[in-house]
């Protein structure tokens, strides 16, 4: 796919950027259950300032969505990171600060409005979809995470998606101890290896 293409394939939607061709650059895509901190991890990975919005003039290697099919981005991206935290209190995040139609789309639901749904009674924005699809393995080596545990783990998704580290030391010191993790137990609720 020529960088053209791409950005013509991406264009108009907020959560997936296109994707640009640089050799040694490996390509990463951040996904996550809504409102767990896949927008901060995107723009760590990018080089990006900290926001709370993805920023829509983005036009670099990384990748961001709420899929629940990686394996859609297969051969658009070298490896893959996936968060996940406390489901209640995303439903309650998104619902508070993120529900509107784009939304709904960004997550697979586009057919349903956030006017006629109430995301209290139903998983109506897939996070259950979400989460089983990035817990299995599929076609993009991936890392699963639990929100709480990013900063503590930046060395290892550092080590997975081949840069120093994501975070910006002003970045890691403002919202956690920049430290090494004392323990990376692979298959644990912290980091997971599908």
């Amino acid at each position: 796919m020529s960088h053209q293409q791409a950005n013509s394939a991406f264009a108009g939607n907020p959560n997936l950027s296109a994707p640009t061709e640089r050799p040694g650059t490996k390509r990463v895509l951040v996904a996550s259950i809504p409102r767990c901190g896949s927008t901060m991890l995107f723009r760590a990975i990018a080089g990006l300032e900290q926001g709370s919005t993805m920023p829509t003039d983005y036009s670099g290697p990384h990748l961001k969505s709420h899929t629940f099919s990686p394996d859609r981005f297969g051969g658009q991206v070298d490896v893959a990171v996936f968060l996940f935290g406390d489901v209640p209190a995303s439903v309650v995040s998104t619902r508070n600060h993120r529900y509107t139609q784009e939304h709904f789309e960004n997550c697979g639901a586009g057919h349903l409005s956030p006017n006629k749904v109430d995301i209290y009674d139903a998983d109506h924005l897939n996070f259950e979809e979400m989460f089983d699809a990035w817990m299995a393995r599929s076609s993009i080596p991936h890392v699963c995470v639990r929100y709480g545990q990013v900063h503590a783990l930046a060395p290892t998704i550092a080590g997975l998606i081949g840069v120093r580290s994501p975070f910006r030391r002003s970045a890691a010191a403002a919202l956690s101890p920049w430290t090494s993790p004392k323990r990376i137990a692979i298959g644990s609720a912290e980091l997971m290896v599908p």
